[in-house]
């Protein structure tokens, strides 16, 4: 199969700027409203939790506080947390 050299070089012009794009970082997700506040209100506190158990009791408290589609999220959260773990 013949590929003409213009046509080459669309091809791979257009794998470069897919991975370009695949490496490139996303963009931290603006924080909302009370989360931000949240935020505010912990800084200086969260740094201070560096034990496993501390961190899985401080999750444990978010993930049991109600909220609609909490199933949906956290599903999210779970895909999110293994491309994660993928670039470690």
């Amino acid at each position: 199969m013949k590929i003409a050299k213009s046509k080459l070089k669309e091809i791979i012009i257009e794998e470069l700027a897919l991975e370009a794009e695949e490496a490139a970082p996303e963009p931290e997700e603006k924080l909302k409203g009370d989360v931000e506040t949240v935020k505010k209100k912990l800084s200086g506190y969260i740094e201070k939790i560096n034990t496993p158990q501390e961190y899985k009791q401080l999750l444990t408290m978010i993930l049991s506080h109600p909220v609609d589609r909490k199933q949906v999220v956290l599903k999210q959260l779970y895909k999110s947390y293994q491309e994660m773990m993928k670039g470690s």
